[in-house]
């Protein structure tokens, strides 16, 4: 089967942002999600084509991907997506995409090249806008009785809520609610956490 592998990070989601603004963490995680799945996909008898943003992957990185993964460069973007998403997206068997939760890009990346995809081996609708967001998804294992770390919108955090939820450390965890990786995570003194609020109004706790 022919697959097509769009990974965010490396894979030119970002092709339009200053490459030095870009993280080692996040360059290292894309990397380390597109390299691992292309390699078992290969391993497994498909052909993949991948998207790489050359300037946040080096020669001996693609030359390390196994035989089968056909590479194609991104570097210009149409309707907020590289290029090659789409040529990618249009051409094989079916397509994964691999991307953050952050600014919507999962959810924007789905929306616009499952209608041109044979086979997005993604999910979609609910299922997807619930697992794209931290504060949802907690709410949706609470609703299922999957225990889960307390969670809340920081907006609505009190004193009481704290202190009936504190765990034995008394150090809170504060996330983007569309958080990628370990991107815009504070790890708070219990009596930190109240004086975040106003800084990070779309943040859990």
């Amino acid at each position: 089967m022919k697959i097509g592998l769009l990974e965010w990070i490396c894979g030119g989601g970002l092709c339009h942002v200053e490459a030095a603004s870009i993280g080692d963490s996040l360059r290292t995680e894309g990397w380390g999600m597109l390299s691992t799945v292309a390699n078992d996909l290969t391993a497994s008898g498909h052909d993949v084509s991948l998207a790489i943003d050359q300037r946040l992957v080096s020669a001996v990185q693609i030359a390390n991907l196994r035989a089968g993964c056909r590479v194609i460069p991104a570097a210009e973007q149409h309707e907020s997506l590289p290029i090659a998403w789409w040529e990618i997206a249009s051409s094989t068997d079916a397509t994964l995409i691999i991307a953050p939760e952050l600014d919507g890009a999962l959810e924007t990346a789905i929306g616009k090249l499952k209608p041109i995809s044979k086979l997005l081996c993604n999910c979609a609708g609910e299922f997807l806008a619930n697992s794209c967001d931290k504060w949802r998804t907690a709410k949706c294992f609470a609703r299922a009785d999957i225990p889960h770390p307390a969670t809340q919108l920081l907006s609505q955090v009190t004193p009481a809520w704290l202190l009936q939820c504190q765990s034995a450390t008394r150090h809170w965890i504060i996330k983007p609610r569309d958080g990628a990786g370990c991107e815009g995570i504070r790890v708070l003194d219990q009596s930190d956490v109240l004086t975040w609020q106003d800084q990070l109004p779309d943040s859990c706790a």
